[in-house]
Order: C-alpha cells, then structure tokens, then sequence
C-alpha cells in the first residue's frame, strides 16, 4: 500500500512539472510574437545591376508596431557562392535607412523597388545555390532570414544563378577556403573560376611548415616568443563546441549563439620563475581557443605550444578539421615597427 501510494506521489510531480514546462513555454511563445516576416512589408530594394554584376545588394524592410523599421541586408553572389554577407537592423527611422541606401548606391549603383517574391528567390535561392556549391553562408544568416518567408529548394527559379548554365566561382582563394569550410577544391570541373590568389601561390610557402623550423641561436630546449593565430575549419558550431567542452585544459570563457571562448592552461611547472606560480592552484596560460560557426582558431605564443594544439585537434577531429591560414607575428618587430612609426 505505502508503495503504491508513494508511486502516486511520484506520477503526480511528474505531472505538475511537465505542466509548469508546457505553460513556461507557452508564455515564452507569446511574447516572441508574430514572425518577423509576418511583420508588414516596407519595402524591398536591389541594386538595380544585380543580373549584369552577378552579385545582388538586397534589402528587406518590415515595419514594426511602432513606426520603426526593422531591416536586414543580403550580399548575394548569383554567380556560384550564393549568400556571402547579410546583417541585421532593429528600430531603425526609416530615413536613416533612406540616407544609408543613397549612400550605398553611390558606390555600388541606384537600388531599385523589387517585389517580395524576387527577393524570396534572391535570398532562398543564394541560399541552396551556395550550398549546392559546397558554400555556407555566414552565421548571421540564421537571424536575418526571418524577415523573408522560407521557400523549399524545389520551389528556387535556377536561372537566376550561375553563368551560361554553370555555377562561376569568383573571389580569393583563401576567402573561398574559409566559405566552404576548407573543402573548396579549384580542380573541380563543375564549375569555372576566377580567383585572384591562387593554391599554388599558397602551397609554395605554407606558412605552417614554419612551425617545424627550429630558431636559430638559442640554447637547447629554448624557443622565441611568437605570436600565432592558426585557423582550422570544422563540420559545424556543434561538433566542434561538444568536443572542446570535454577537454578538462580548456576553460569556457564566453558562450554566445554560435561562438565560444576557450582559455587554455596548464599547472605551472615545478620552480617555475613566475611568482604566480606559488600560489595555490596557480595555472600558466598557454592561449585561447575560438570556435565562430565553424571556424576554430588558435592562439598561443611560441611554436611549440601551436604544434601540441594542431596534434589534439588533428587526433580529436581527424579529416573533419581543416587547417586554413597560419600567421605567426614577431613581437619584438611589431613593437620595433610601431616606435619608428
């Protein structure tokens, strides 16, 4: 009887819980409001050259209760890489974002009133283009695509994109790189290209070869400090968060939608110089780990410290983590630099 009366007690908790979750999120619901695209339609502009230049400057306006505009911009590469920058304005005049159209049309040519359906092919269709393509567009996408209603892939006009029937990628070969998430391969023959830095110019001086050099002039065991910055490029934000998260030397710093902060430490070694060191608990910083979307970056000061971070990340992704672009700064050359300027 006690047992059955305590399971009782059990379901009716259960049940108060999953009722105060569901009126949580009920609430929560109704004070997001409408969607943004259910929001009145301003206006939408495009550059009035988009077919000629291949690339469209597009801007959706939607009007807010208030009178304000709440806006978003797409640059949208029609050629082959699809959605290549947007952001977002909230509660904006409407003749700041007049006098920021004129602005930008004197640079880039007039913008024109297109309707809502053209822009929905413009950006859905830049969209599954680029993806197509192997191109991601950037992580302001999820945000800014809420101010134009979705369209399913089937429902995309093709001949809005790519050049005499075939997608023609055009941009800088470290750009394109870092757009398709280190997979970007120039020998394939889908598509035509025009890049203006190209991987042979790259490969011929692999910056990362640099860290394999030994510095000249130094006692045995003993390495220059160096400033360096290594960029890896990762399936996605998820995989990459999931995995550092776990690794008991990193400590989470910052957590925002899609970006993470790492600081990365160890125990200070045995009679080390630093005074810090005596302290209790006391640990030696040995950089930071970034993870934006699916870009992970790496910043350390010395080689050494750059090559263990390369192996884990080598052993703790295997292919689905590509090494992108190296730079290593000297400091005492930019503090030299910096005094004769």
């Amino acid at each position: 009887m006690a047992k059955t009366k305590h399971k009782k007690q059990q379901v009716r908790r259960r049940m108060l819980k999953r009722r105060a979750r569901n009126s949580a999120h009920g609430r929560r619901k109704d004070s997001n409001g409408p969607p943004r695209s259910a929001l009145a339609l301003a206006f939408c502009k495009v550059n009035s050259r988009w077919r000629e230049g291949g690339a469209a400057v597009l801007v959706v306006a939607r009007r807010k209760e208030n009178g304000a505009l709440l806006w978003a911009m797409f640059y949208i590469d029609v050629l082959g890489v699809g959605i290549k920058d947007c952001f977002r304005r909230q509660d904006c005049p409407q003749a700041d974002l007049e006098f920021w159209l004129k602005h930008t049309g004197e640079e880039i040519g007039s913008f024109e009133t297109c309707s809502e359906e053209l822009a929905q092919q413009l950006i859905w269709g830049g969209f599954y283009y680029g993806r197509q393509n192997g191109f991601r567009p950037p992580r302001e996408f999820s945000q800014c695509k809420k101010l134009i209603p979705f369209l399913r892939e089937e429902q995309v006009n093709c001949e809005l994109f790519g050049k005499d029937g075939k997608p023609l990628i055009v941009g800088d070969y470290k750009d394109l790189l870092r757009r398709s998430g280190g997979k970007f391969d120039p020998d394939d023959d889908r598509f035509h290209y025009i890049m203006g830095f190209g991987p042979d110019e790259i490969l011929e001086s692999d910056p990362w070869e640099a860290l394999l050099e030994e510095d000249e002039g130094l006692p045995p065991g003993k390495e220059r400090v160096l400033l360096i910055e290594g960029t890896y490029f990762g399936s996605d934000f998820k995989t990459l968060f999931e995995e550092l998260v776990q690794w008991g030397d990193l400590d989470l710093l910052e957590k925002a939608e899609g970006y993470a902060l790492f600081g990365w430490s160890r125990p200070y070694p045995k009679n080390h110089w630093n005074p810090l060191s005596k302290m209790l608990g006391a640990r030696q910083s040995l950089g930071h780990v970034k993870v934006d979307g699916e870009v992970l970056t790496v910043s350390v000061r010395g080689k050494s410290w750059m090559l263990i971070m390369n192996q884990r990340l080598g052993e703790a992704f295997g292919a689905d983590l590509a090494r992108g672009p190296l730079d290593i700064q000297d400091p005492m050359e930019l503090i030299n630099s910096s005094q004769a300027g």
